[in-house]
């Protein structure tokens, strides 16, 4: 008990032979999130103070005690509270996970943007409170913003690069979400050199970039 709760909520587990308890499971589906300190074997048929771990997606578990010789009933357990889940062209790309690829841009010129669709998977209203990016790549959406339970928003990404060669960069999303509060999508491209016009004349820098169209010193 109890049946329901946001990460961090203690948990008490009723069973036989429990003494020699070393690990408490929150199992959903083929995942299982294991936790093996913080609780109190109070009796040998009484685990307390397990804790619900941090960063435990939305959603039911079945919670139970593991030892050696003995078991614990299995406690159903909703985890409550927003989610979120970024998602490029039905591609799930998880925070600090593959990165989405923008192929190969001119330097000089802008990438079509992009769009991710960013959903709440939890059970209550997620706020996404900033949004930023790294590198050369620029994000466009609104924030701060709230996305009811299973409702979705639309932000969009570009590539501009300003030199040619790899670029790697993230756009990143600040949240109340209860399994990444902190999301980082990784993204990737390339960029080749543009033709490059001289517009100075002989009395004017030619290192200077503005001299140049684009503004790009060769």
């Amino acid at each position: 008990s109890p049946g329901s709760g946001p990460a961090g909520t203690p948990l008490t587990l009723m069973g036989t032979n429990l003494t020699g308890t070393t690990g408490v499971y929150f199992v959903q589906g083929l995942n299982s999130t294991s936790v093996t300190s913080g609780f109190v074997v109070a009796s040998d048929n009484l685990v307390t103070s397990v804790t619900v771990p941090a960063g435990l997606a939305p959603g039911t578990y079945s919670v139970h005690a593991g030892t050696a010789a003995g078991t614990s009933n299995s406690l159903s357990f909703t985890v409550t509270g927003p989610g979120l889940t970024v998602t490029q062209g039905g591609t799930t790309y998880a925070s600090g996970g593959a990165a989405y690829d923008f192929g190969t841009v001119p330097v000089g010129s802008l990438s079509t943007r992009v769009p991710f669709v960013l959903t709440n998977t939890g059970n209550a209203p997620l706020t996404i409170t900033t949004l930023g990016s790294t590198g050369s790549f620029a994000v466009y959406g609104t924030a701060p913003v709230t996305i009811p339970a299973g409702q979705s928003v639309t932000w969009e990404v570009l590539l501009n690069p300003t030199a040619p060669g790899p670029q790697t960069g993230s756009f990143t999303i600040t949240s109340d979400a209860a399994n990444a509060p902190s999301y980082t999508v990784n993204l990737t491209g390339n960029a080749t050199a543009s033709a490059v016009v001289w517009n100075g004349s002989v009395n004017t820098d030619w290192f200077v970039a503005a001299n140049w169209t684009p503004a790009v010193v060769p």
